[in-house]
């Protein structure tokens, strides 16, 4: 079977065999994952590999319960404590404990994921991918015993599939790809690209058992609600701020408060009536910001140095995620 021909079959395996993955296997299979493309080839990511009966249960429990057979999950974090490390033994700065790097180790991470499922599919094994590791990342944190500066962010099940698995439906492409620009969609090509979806057996049957209009509604009310994303999206947040890794919120909400205090511009509080924890929208016009603290200085917040022009005017765009509102 070609590459492509194993991707086209892929399908997401729940249940597993009692048989162990050997561990020629295995260090394949993750050797594989740590040939993935990522950011200037940092790697910033480590993979937990949890094989131990007791340690899988334990683990299994924090994701509901999820694929609790399968004989290894590999718990994929985002880690620049390993990175800061060897900065420090080198005598290097360590500047990677902020929301690009979260971003980035996410987007290597998942690349990493990515090639592991596809090493793992071609030798015989069965993966899924449970994003359950959003839930209740403090608590597999404390499990796994991550340290500051490692966040993790995919939870995968690996192991022999138990029986054929359905393959789920997929969108068509004309709903995902966009050639040249984004071309929004129009109500028809909404109904269209979701046609297939809405009409698939599977789909059907959970809307009926559910009560719900449709299947927008199952999503909404039923599988991924309002109130649950809220409550996940702040237990994120305050984990990634105890992981130290949003380090430039702070520095941003310095360098917007510091300009306050030699600027006509004000501040008022932000209030958000959909969201318990809003992140607010930094609406100040950047390239004045910029020219305003002028772009050969040195600014100096509250401890924290950043050198003028487009360093700060990165701080500043991250102030989104703080806790006041710019108001023109």
């Amino acid at each position: 079977m070609t590459t492509e021909e194993q991707i086209l079959v892929h399908r997401s395996v729940r249940k597993f065999t009692s048989r162990a993955i050997p561990a020629d296997v295995l260090e394949r299979v993750l050797t594989c994952g740590g040939m993935a493309p990522n950011t200037g080839n940092m790697q910033i990511y480590s993979i937990v590999v949890t094989q131990e009966a007791s340690m899988r249960e334990e683990l299994s429990k924090l994701h509901f319960g999820q694929c609790a057979t399968a004989p290894a999950l590999l718990t994929i974090c985002v880690d620049v404590n390993r990175y800061h490390h060897w900065c420090r033994l080198r005598g290097c700065d360590e500047p990677y404990s902020n929301l690009l790097w979260l971003m980035s180790g996410t987007v290597d991470a998942s690349l990493a994921a990515q090639n592991i499922n596809n090493a793992a599919e071609s030798e015989g094994l069965g993966c899924c991918f449970l994003g359950t590791v959003m839930y209740n990342t403090e608590a597999i944190a404390r499990l796994l015993e991550l340290p500051r500066g490692v966040v993790p962010v995919i939870t995968m099940a690996v192991g022999y599939p138990d029986g054929e698995t359905r393959q789920s439906e997929r969108m068509p492409l004309e709903g995902i790809v966009h050639y040249e620009k984004y071309h929004d969609y129009s109500d028809a090509d909404i109904d269209r690209v979701h046609q297939l979806r809405e009409e698939f057996p599977f789909n059907k049957e959970m809307v009926e058992l559910n009560g719900v209009r449709n299947l927008a509604e199952l999503f909404t009310t039923k599988r991924y609600p309002r109130k649950d994303n809220e409550a996940i999206s702040a237990s994120l947040r305050q984990f990634c701020e105890q992981a130290g890794m949003m380090e430039v919120v702070g520095l941003g909400a310095q360098v917007a408060s510091m300009y306050y205090e030699s600027s006509p511009l004000r501040f008022r509080e932000g209030g958000c009536s959909h969201f318990p924890l809003c992140y607010y929208r930094f609406v100040a016009f950047l390239p004045r910001f910029g020219r305003r603290l002028g772009y050969g200085a040195m600014v100096r917040l509250s401890g924290f140095e950043a050198q003028g022009g487009p360093s700060v005017l990165q701080l500043a765009s991250s102030y989104h995620f703080g806790l006041l509102q710019l108001a023109l």
